[in-house]
């Protein structure tokens, strides 16, 4: 774990946020002299291919001494978790291997021996972690169904208060953008309310925040807003920063001391992890600009399909980089089929789906609004 306010580092901000990799290794969050022509409309990231992975990692190999981790202490993964902190607000960060670690011992370390904790009933905590918090920690993860909002986890708290034998909640675990509501969001003053609620009570709050520069770079904000209002904070490395795995947990000092030893004890320390940390600092920085100009051709294609029958576009509710495409005589596996074949992809159909869902990521910006449209069109035949 890195205190950020141990050291002097990084003052001057985000110019020196990657000292040492050279200006050649990072010219741009998509290297354009050499980016493949490849158009997701789908997931979070660039979806690097193996080989282009590894021509990432080449190039800042190339363009610097890497220093490598022991046991993710030390080396690159210091620089990360610096980096990171600075960025949140926080005081200090730590990386672990998974999102599924991150959230557990943030609830485990929040919670300080109260047993409950209140989640969202769609969240991954919740649905996607093997009940790790009760397992392994004894913890009881409370779930809230429907809207999660200061009403609705005050309805929670009650319920507890009038047990016929004393329970207390410990900790609150906030998930925006929600992965299973399409990435539904909470906005910044729903998750201040919320954050205002459990410290007037005295719980913890942490924000499940895998996607959260996604969601803050959708709506003009800063990362730091949100976790200003937190306790903990965990991002995923993965999703928006294209390393090929692992996450940080940021807040203060004192809530994350000594965190790396409880990371070993669940075995969350592989000898080395420098590889993921080296590529998600490589495109940290100029993530929020390569979502953003993807965001502004996704938003010039919805206007210039909006006069075509066929395609028709509906807002995901609270949504951020997910929206459906419901589609009027268009099969829609053939058009995800004859736009793959154009090097353009989509998830494809789903049963429960009554349409298409898109989302923006940078390589939208790997073509225009112009040409995502005629492709369409010539997707759908006449």
């Amino acid at each position: 774990m890195t205190n950020i306010k141990r050291r002097n580092f990084l003052k001057a901000g985000g110019a020196l946020a990657l000292a040492g990799l050279a200006a050649g290794a990072r010219e741009s969050w998509a290297f354009p002299e050499s980016a493949p022509s490849t158009v997701r409309l789908m997931g979070d990231g660039l979806g690097l291919t193996p080989r282009e992975y590894t021509d990432q990692l080449t190039r800042l190999v190339q363009a610097e001494d890497l220093v490598a981790d022991v046991y993710a202490t030390g080396g690159v993964i210091e620089r990360l978790e610096e980096v990171f902190a600075r960025i949140l607000g926080k005081e200090a960060a730590v990386f672990l291997p998974t999102g599924t670690l991150a959230n557990h011992v943030a609830v485990r370390r929040l919670a300080a021996g109260r047993q409950r904790v209140i989640v969202q009933a769609d969240s991954h905590l919740y649905n996607d972690a093997g009940d790790c918090a009760q397992d392994l920690s004894g913890l009881t993860l409370a779930p809230v169904h429907g809207d999660f909002n200061r009403a609705s986890i005050q309805a929670v708290l009650d319920r507890t208060a009038a047990g016929r034998v004393k329970t207390e909640v410990g900790a609150i675990s906030l998930e925006t953008p929600l992965r299973r509501g399409f990435n539904s969001t909470h906005a910044l003053n729903d998750v201040a309310d919320i954050a205002d609620l459990a410290h007037r009570q005295g719980l913890g709050l942490h924000l499940d925040g895998a996607r959260l520069f996604m969601q803050a770079a959708h709506f003009g904000e800063s990362p730091a807003d949100y976790a200003a209002h937190c306790d903990t904070v965990y991002i995923s490395l993965y999703k928006n920063f294209n390393a090929a795995g692992g996450a940080i947990l940021a807040g203060e000092a004192s809530t994350l001391a000594d965190l790396r030893h409880e990371r070993r004890m669940f075995g969350g320390s592989p000898a080395h992890v420098w590889p993921m940390a080296a590529v998600a600092l490589l495109h940290v920085e100029d993530f929020a600009s390569g979502y953003q100009a993807g965001r502004e051709v996704a938003v010039t294609l919805r206007a210039k399909l909006q006069g075509d029958w066929r395609f028709n576009f509906e807002t995901v509710p609270r949504g951020s980089n997910s929206f459906w495409l419901r589609l009027d005589g268009v099969d829609p596996a053939t058009l995800v089929r004859n736009l793959a074949a154009q090097d353009i992809h989509l998830i494809p159909p789903r049963p429960e789906w009554e349409g298409l869902l898109l989302m923006v990521n940078p390589t939208w910006a790997r073509t225009t609004a112009g040409a995502l449209a005629e492709a369409f069109q010539a997707a759908a035949g006449t």
